[in-house]
Order: C-alpha cells, then structure tokens, then sequence
C-alpha cells in the first residue's frame, strides 16, 4: 500500500512539473515575443530619432539660409536707401545753387530796369 501511494505521489509530483515545466515553456515563448516586440519597438524608436535629426538639421539649414538672405536685403536696403539720401541730398544742393543762380539773375535784371525805363 505504501508503494502505490509513493507512486501516487510520484505520478502526482510528475504531473505538477510536467506542467510547470509547460508553463516555463510558455512564459520563455511569451517572453521572446515580448523582446522581439521591444528590439522592433526600440529599432523604430532610433529610426524616427535620427529622421528628426535628420529633419531638425535640415530646417537649421533652411533657417540659416533664410536669415543669411534676409541679411543680405536688410543690408541691400540700407545701401540703397544711404545711396537714395546721398542723391537727394546732391539734388538739394544743386537745386539750391540753381535757385541762389536764378535769384542773382533776377536781382541782376532788377538792377538793370530802372536804366531800361530811363
């Protein structure tokens, strides 16, 4: 009687690690999904990390190509607009020669009316 209870328990203790060794099985097999799952996950995760790099750099390099042109009107401008004041200014001073030119002729011609009207 002892010996079939040994056995009992024998057949019992072989059926529990029977089965916890196919649990072991599927928790390894879970796992390896799992890990597969992150590799893939993490490869996506550095993929899309340098596309933004990638992309980040590129708009420094846009934005650093835009505000070497605007730099480049900004100062076009100024030099334009320092050469449209340096140009009036010469047109001032030539108007104002040709007024103190006109206005001698005409004090010139006063001078001379009353000869003429003698």
């Amino acid at each position: 009687a002892t010996s079939s209870a040994t056995e009992a328990q024998l057949e019992e203790s072989q059926a529990q690690l029977e089965s916890l060794e196919q649990q072991l099985v599927e928790r390894v097999e879970a796992q390896s999904v799992v890990e597969q799952r992150l590799g893939v996950a993490l490869s996506d995760a550095e993929r899309w990390q340098r596309q933004c790099q990638e992309h980040e750099q590129h708009h420094s390099d846009e934005l650093q190509k835009l505000q070497a042109k605007h730099a480049a009107a900004i100062a076009q401008l100024q030099a334009e607009l320092h050469e449209g004041r340096r140009a009036q200014d010469e047109d001032q001073l030539q108007d104002k020669e040709r007024l103190q030119q006109l206005s001698a002729m005409v004090k010139e011609y006063e001078g001379r009316m009353p000869v003429l009207e003698q």
